[in-house]
């Protein structure tokens, strides 16, 4: 087969890892392991060291039990993001996961695709949504979200990556604030790692919800510009059911299932809805998500 999407890796700087205790029937978890060290590098794909290896992604792993029962992982190819990687299988188990950008975005993937394919099947990496100095609260930390001008990417769009227990049923909740003169942005949750600035992620999504920058949605006003406001996706049912959302503790909306899972969704993905030039777009405080078994 011939195209340009086969000659590129683009989904390949997370690592995950479940469990089953059926025999591979259902598995919990699917938590990033590992996150690819040189993502956001903006000589990601023609950065050397030692070895040949050309293989920047974090795949081609190997497990083993330990005496103690934890496991050891060997992990990617090339020597840069090479790495051993011990955890416990209890972990796995966890249904509680919060981030206020306190250490950074260490758990996160916010990087773009510069244009052009370099080295082995890759593309340089820039810079994409960046923490900023939170405007209400003196020491912490919002990350903004907007679509900056920049013709040397392939996606101008700001997004962000965040990963979290896997559920069939549970919440994310998420702390928003729409500046004054932004485009609006879309919160979509997924049961995979799609990359930050992939337009496609409402079309794989569980559920998505846009907003425009007045805070409408459908036409509806449902988010005030300028003001801290508190969304709660709730769902229970991934084959059928709709996913409540809920701004500030009211019922707001209720979110059709776009594309049922099986194993949970496991991820947030965040993303400016622009579709011009936008330096104002919108702030993320903190999000957290908690998920039944």
């Amino acid at each position: 087969m011939k195209g340009t999407w086969e000659d590129v890796f683009t989904n390949r700087d997370a690592i995950h890892a479940a469990i089953s205790e059926d025999e591979g029937k259902t598995w919990t978890g699917f938590r990033e392991l590992y996150l690819n060290p040189l993502r956001n590098e903006p000589d990601f794909a023609v950065r050397r060291g030692t070895g040949e290896s050309l293989d920047r992604s974090v795949h081609q792993s190997q497990a083993v039990e330990l005496p103690d029962g934890k496991v050891l992982v060997a992990l990617g190819q090339h020597p840069l993001v090479r790495s051993f990687v011990i955890f416990d299988p209890e972990w796995l188990y966890e249904t509680k996961r919060r981030d206020d950008f306190s250490k950074g975005l260490r758990d996160w993937c916010t990087f773009k695709f510069l244009r052009g394919i370099r080295g082995h099947c890759a593309y340089n990496r820039e810079a994409g949504a960046r923490l900023i100095n939170h405007p209400n609260k003196p020491g912490a930390k919002a990350l903004h979200i907007r679509r900056p001008e920049n013709a040397e990417v392939i996606c101008e769009n700001d997004g962000a990556v965040w990963n979290f227990p896997a559920g069939r049923k549970g919440k994310f909740v998420i702390r928003i604030m729409l500046n004054p003169g932004g485009q609006g942005g879309r919160i979509c949750l997924v049961d995979r790692w799609l990359n930050p600035t992939d337009l496609l992620a409402g079309h794989y999504a569980m559920y998505s919800f846009s907003f425009d920058g007045d805070g409408k949605s459908d036409g509806k006003k449902l988010i005030e510009v300028s003001r801290r406001h508190e969304l709660r996706f709730e769902w229970s049912d991934l084959q059928a059911g709709d996913c409540r959302l809920y701004i500030d503790g009211r019922r707001a909306k209720l979110l059709p299932l776009n594309r049922p899972s099986v194993n949970g969704i496991s991820y947030a993905h965040l993303q400016s809805a622009a579709t011009e030039t936008d330096s104002a777009g919108f702030l993320v405080e903190s999000v957290e998500a908690e998920v039944g078994r």
